[in-house]
């Protein structure tokens, strides 16, 4: 019995404070209508600021600020292509042609020539015609094909030795590894720091004794780490 008369009693007090909360606004519209009432019959009421006449262009005026508005857009496409003709200029002066820049990548794996080599070579140049030179390389690469394959065949290599490149490609020249893999004229050298084995002839490797091997620039760092 107690419990419903909380119940009642709690319905009640909700009531009468949505009754006081309604009553509030209405109260509040009705003060503010009467204060607009007030201030519109004492004439304080705020007006609009009074709109600025437009001005009229007569066709003079038109035509002038049309002809500034096409002379300005020239001037705008105008500096627009400058820029962009000096942006394809040096684009165009600092870039490298395709072909030069392979050419500039053979000629990095090139190796060193002695002075003996280096006078037939200059001579060679200096005094054939572009035909025989060509002519004349491609007997040399023969030449020499065919003489590493022939030292290749008379090499006997076994797989796990360690062997010091000693010619091929002048970028592994000198450097040491093990034997992977060996083939009847060719052999796969494993070689620290290289994310493949090498790929050269027989006869481009040399065998050597094991504590002779040297340690590599990737063995020493790992040694002092």
């Amino acid at each position: 019995m107690e419990n419903i008369d909380n119940v009642t009693t709690t319905t009640e007090n909700t009531t009468v404070e949505t009754s006081d909360a309604n009553l509030s606004a209405t109260d509040k519209a009705i003060q503010a209508a009467r204060a607009r009432k007030a201030a519109k019959a004492n004439g304080t009421v705020p007006t609009a600021p009074a709109s600025t006449p437009r001005v009229k262009l007569t066709d003079a005026d038109r035509k002038a600020k049309l002809e500034q508005i096409l002379v300005d857009r020239a001037a705008r496409k105008e500096a627009r292509q400058t820029s962009r003709a000096k942006v394809l200029a040096d684009r165009a002066a600092n870039a490298q042609p395709a072909h030069l820049s392979k050419v500039q990548k053979a000629a990095e794996k090139l190796g060193v020539m002695s002075a003996d080599a280096q006078s037939v070579f200059d001579e060679a140049t200096a005094g054939l015609p572009a035909a025989d030179i060509a002519c004349l390389a491609a007997h040399l690469a023969h030449f020499n094909r065919v003489n590493a394959t022939v030292r290749a065949t008379q090499v006997e290599l076994e797989v796990g030795q360690n062997v010091r490149v000693i010619g091929g490609d002048p970028r592994f020249i000198g450097q040491v590894g093990t034997l992977a893999r060996v083939n009847r004229i060719r052999v796969y050298v494993t070689i620290a720091g290289q994310d493949r084995p090498h790929y050269c002839f027989s006869s481009d490797v040399e065998v050597i004794e094991a504590e002779s091997v040297e340690e590599t620039p990737v063995e020493s760092e790992a040694q002092a780490s």
